[in-house]
Parts: C-alpha cells; structure tokens; sequence
C-alpha cells in the first residue's frame, strides 16, 4: 500500500511524503542545541549595515559548499542546508517560526517572526543617513553594472538619479528598514522596545566588539570581514537635510538605540 502511495503513478503524494520526511528530519536535529543556553542563532539582516560580512564570516568558519549557499539563497530549495547536524536557514519564515533551525540568517523583519526565549538574537545598526546613502549607491551601481541581482527584480524602479526622490519612491520597508523591522506601524517606542530584547545589537562603527561577543558566547572563531567596500559619493548638504526630514522616526530610532543596554561593550565586560 505504501509503495503505491509514493509511487511515480501517485506524484503529489509522493512529494507530500518526500517534504514531511525531510521536515521530520529537521524537527528531529533542531532539538539538538547550540550551547547549554541557547538552542538557535537568529541575525536580522538589515540591508548595508554589514550584513553580507558577517555572512561571509559564518561561511568562512562553518565551511559552507558552494551547493549549501546556493540552497541557503534559493527558495526552490526551501532556504536551508543541514551541515554537520546543524540547521542553517535563509528567508524561510516557515521554517524560523517552527524553530526548525540552528543558525538563521535572514532580512524578515522581526514582527513576522516568532522567536523563542533560547534563542540568540542580533542585529546591526547603521547611522540612518549613511545608510540610506550606500543603499542608492548600490542600486546605482549595479544598475550601471547591469547587474543581475535578484533584489533589481523589484527595486530597480525606486532609483532615480535624485536620491531625495528616490527616497521618495522607495516603500518604508525598504527606505527606513531599521525602523520598520522592529515595528510595522513605525513607532519608535515599539521599535526600540522590541530591540532592548535581543540578545545583543550594536552599530556598524562597532562591529569587531559584536563578532567578538558572538565568539564568546557560542566559542566560535569567525572573522570580522569587510565585504562590499562602496566607493564614497559625496551628497549637497541641501540633499542631506531633505534627507534627514525624510528619516526623522529612523533617526529618532537609531539615537535612542544608543543609550539601549544589550550593545556589545556592554556584553564584553559583563
């Protein structure tokens, strides 16, 4: 009977078994844990604060294949990889909020997802300005590159060669990422609340002290690279402040952060 269920005669049903196998196997491994305290790894990945370095970091030190990338990134093949018993999951929101993960490296914003107390959590910071700034350089870029990019799917009709208006173009999630990560509604009392709970978070200008606290914590040996190095363009000062009214409840956000307990100077010496 079960041969004929998951026989090539019965092709869905060979797929539901195949997917709710592979998903037995990784509620199975997932129970294992990291630490004696903390059984997952989740990084909020908020795009140019330093995020695809401490990636490349995680790489270099798990020795990731070029297979187990390609899998990580792409949702055809459920944005996750298995490596010497540990779960590694990209965007898989399905996945991160059945806990089915060790390591997860993702830019879902922390309202969609459900998190366990024995979870890890981080982020990384960056002065609102800045990284608005080497966001539109980027687009640039790879729009003059002709880039193949998947993010140029969507985003490519936000750029402008003004960058106000394309400030102005851009949705919120994307124009004021921090902020919106950690609430929906753009209030900054939710958001920095929501932040005072990770584990840990700190500003780009300090990432060395955020690798070294993970290090700590979980024993591990990955390096602080510096992946992406943009080359500086220089924005009119009149620019600047139309930005800054256009930013004003990031800012707010990114200032009140920095009086916020869980920075990693804070973690280092505790």
């Amino acid at each position: 009977m079960l041969k004929s269920i998951i026989s090539n005669k019965f092709i869905p049903y060979k797929i539901h078994f195949r997917e709710l196998k592979k998903e037995g196997i990784r509620s199975l491994i997932s129970k294992k844990k990291l630490t004696k305290k903390y059984r997952r790894f989740l990084f909020l990945h908020l795009r140019k604060t330093g995020g695809t370095s401490f990636n490349h970091g995680l790489s270099n030190f798990f020795n990731y294949s070029e297979k187990n990338i390609h899998d990580f990134l792409d949702i055809n093949h459920g944005n996750y990889f298995i490596k010497d018993f540990k779960i590694f999951a990209g965007g898989n929101i399905e996945i991160i909020n059945k806990q089915q993960y060790h390591i997860a490296t993702t830019h879902l914003p922390h309202h969609e997802l459900l998190i366990d107390t024995d979870t890890f959590t981080f982020t990384v910071l960056r002065d609102p300005i800045q990284r608005f700034i080497s966001y539109y350089n980027m687009l640039k870029n790879m729009i003059l590159n002709d880039d193949n990019h998947y993010c140029l799917i969507e985003e490519r009709d936000y750029y402008d060669k003004c960058i106000v208006n394309c400030a102005l173009k851009m949705p919120i999630m994307h124009r004021s990422a921090q902020l919106y990560c950690f609430s929906k509604s753009l209030n900054v009392d939710e958001a920095l609340n929501k932040l005072s709970k990770l584990t840990l978070f700190d500003t780009l200008d300090n990432y060395r002290e955020v690798i070294g606290v993970i290090n700590k914590t979980f024993d591990w040996k990955v390096p602080a690279l510096h992946i992406r190095k943009g080359n500086p363009i220089s924005i009119p000062q009149a620019k600047i402040i139309s930005l800054e009214n256009i930013l004003k409840n990031e800012i707010d956000f990114y200032k009140g952060s920095l009086s916020l307990k869980n920075r990693s100077s804070n973690l280092l010496n505790s």
